[in-house]
C-alpha cells in the first residue's frame, strides 16, 4: 500500500537553536541535548533510553571493495575484535522484548532495527546475515554479540537477536492513530479545534505540531543522543510513502533508533533524509516484527493506490463529498489508482473515500493499513463513498494480492 501525504513545507521553529559540540566526532554533528531540553522530554528521554542501543555491523567486504575468503571471514566472525580494514556500519535500535529461554538459561532480547546497516555496498547479490558481524552496546556500556534474526528491505527493518545473563529494559511501544476528524460544528467553539489522545485507548492520536523526540545512542561511552522536533504532515519526498515526518535534525546515527512522545512511548522507528528525521510508524514496524519472528520474512499487501486522510484532500473534493454527505468526517481519500491493480479490479477509482474495510471502520490509512495486514490473498469487502455517485455508500469486493520479494522502497 502507499500513503501521500500533501501539504506545504512546515516554517522553522522561531528562536530554537542547538549547540554543536564534538563536532566530527560522530557521522555528523552532535548536539548538546541539556541546552535545548525541557523537564518533559528529559522525562520521556529516561524512560525510554535505558532500551535504547547501539549497533555496529561488520562486513566480509573490505573497504576497498574486495571479499575475504570465506575461511578468513569464519575466522573473524569467531573473535570480537575486527580489524580496521573491515567495511562497517553504525546504527541505533531499541529493545522491544526480552524473553528467558529454558535451553540455555540466558534471556534472548530482540533489538528493532533498520535494514540499512546490514546493505552490502560493493555487492549486488542479496543480503546475507552470514555476511555480517554484528555488535550491540547497551546502555549501560556492556558490549553483546548479535545475531541477524530476520530483515526486511521494502520497509528497512531489521530483527537482531541478543543473549544477556541478566533482564533487559525493554521499551514501551504506542500505535499511532493519525486520524482528525472534520467536524464543522466545532468551528464555532470559543476552545482551539484538537482532539486529545483517550488514555483508555491502546493508540496515540497524533497531530501536525506535537512534540516528539528522536532518540539514538553511539557506542563512545555508549552516550544517548537526543534531538526534539514537531510531528508533521509534510510529504517525506521518499519512495516509501508509508513514513511520517519530523522536524528533528538528526544524523546516520540515529537511523533505526526510536521516535517517542512526550509519554516515553516509542511510536516510530527514525530513518534520514536531507538531516531531517522521517519515521516509520511504529503499526507498520510492529507488524514487520510479528511476520520475521513466525515466518522470517514479511507478507505485504498490496492494493495498488495511493491513498491520504480525508482532512489532506482537495478542497474542492471535500466541498463535492460535503455537499452530498454532511456527515462524513473521517475516511481515506484514493488518490491514485495502477493500472491492473487489485483496486482497479474491485472497481475503486480516484476520489473515492474509504470508510469501511471488512468489519472495520476506517478513519484513517493506518487503520486500513491494520485491516489489510494479514489479508495477503484474500477477498475484502470495501465501502466507499463517491461524490459522482448516486447512491450513498458503494460496496465493492477486493483481492488483495501480495507485494513480490523484489518490490523495495529505494
Amino acid at each position: 500500500m502507499s500513503y501521500l501525504w500533501k501539504r506545504r513545507q512546515r516554517r522553522a521553529i522561531p528562536g530554537r537553536s542547538y549547540v554543536p559540540v564534538a563536532k566530527g566526532l560522530f557521522e555528523g554533528t552532535v548536539y548538546k541535548s541539556d541546552d535545548v531540553l525541557d523537564l518533559e522530554i528529559k522525562l520521556a528521554v529516561l524512560k525510554v533510553s535505558p532500551a535504547v542501543v547501539c549497533i555496529k555491523t561488520y562486513q566480509c567486504w573490505r573497504r576497498d571493495g574486495t571479499k575475504r575468503s570465506r575461511k578468513e571471514w569464519k575466522g573473524i566472525r569467531r573473535e570480537m575484535k575486527v580489524d580496521q580494514d573491515c567495511y562497517s556500519c553504525t546504527c541505533s535500535g531499541t529493545i522491544v522484548e526480552c524473553e528467558w529461554d529454558e535451553n540455555n538459561g540466558m534471556w534472548i532480547g530482540t533489538v528493532l532495527t533498520s535494514a540499512s546497516i546490514f546493505s552490502l555496498p560493493h555487492s549486488p547479490s542479496p543480503l546475507q546475515p552470514e555476511d555480517h558481524k554484528v555488535k550491540v552496546y547497551l546502555a549501560d556500556g556492556n558490549l553483546c554479540e548479535g545475531q541477524i534474526h530476520g530483515f526486511d528491505c521494502h520497509y528497512n527493518v531489521a530483527v537482531v537477536k541478543i543473549i544477556s545473563e541478566v533482564l533487559l529494559p525493554t521499551a514501551l511501544l504506542r500505535h499511532l492513530d493519525d486520524s482528525i476528524p472534520l467536524n464543522l460544528e466545532e468551528l464555532g467553539d470559543s476552545k482551539p479545534f484538537r482532539l486529545l489522545a483517550d488514555n483508555c485507548s491502546n493508540l496515540f492520536n497524533i497531530h501536525p505540531g506535537d512534540k516528539v523526540v528522536a532518540l539514538g545512542r553511539v557506542d563512545y561511552k555508549s552516550q544517548i543522543l537526543v534531538v526534539p522536533g514537531l510531528f508533521s504532515i509534510d510529504w517525506c519526498g521518499l519512495d516509501c510513502q508509508e513514513l511520517f515526518k519530523a522536524s528533528c535534525k538528526t544524523t546516520k546515527n540515529f537511523i533505526g533508533g526510536p521516535l517517542v512522545n512526550c509519554n516515553g512511548e516509542v511510536i516510530g522507528m527514525n530513518f534520514l533524509r536531507q538531516s531531517q528525521t522521517h519515521f516509520l510508524p511504529i503499526n507498520i514496524a510492529f507488524r514487520c516484527l510479528e511476520h520475521l519472528k513466525k515466518h522470517r520474512r514479511v507478507h505485504r499487501p498490496w492494493l495498488g493506490m495511493e491513498l491520504t486522510n480525508l482532512y489532506a484532500a482537495r478542497l474542492e473534493l471535500l466541498e463535492k463529498l460535503l455537499q452530498k454527505d454532511h456527515d462524513i468526517c473521517e475516511g481515506v481519500v484514493v488518490e491514485k489508482v495502477e493500472k491492473g491493480s487489485p483496486a482497479e479490479r474491485a472497481g475503486i477509482l480516484c476520489d473515492d473515500v474509504i470508510i469501511r474495510c471488512g468489519e472495520n471502520i476506517i478513519r484513517c490509512s493506518l487503520e486500513l493499513f491494520e485491516a489489510l495486514w494479514d489479508k495477503a490473498g484474500e477477498s475484502v469487502e470495501v465501502v466507499v463513498k463517491r461524490a459522482s455517485s448516486d447512491e450513498s455508500c458503494l460496496k465493492l469486493t477486493m483481492i488483495v494480492d501480495e507485494t513480490g520479494s523484489d518490490s523495495y522502497n529505494r
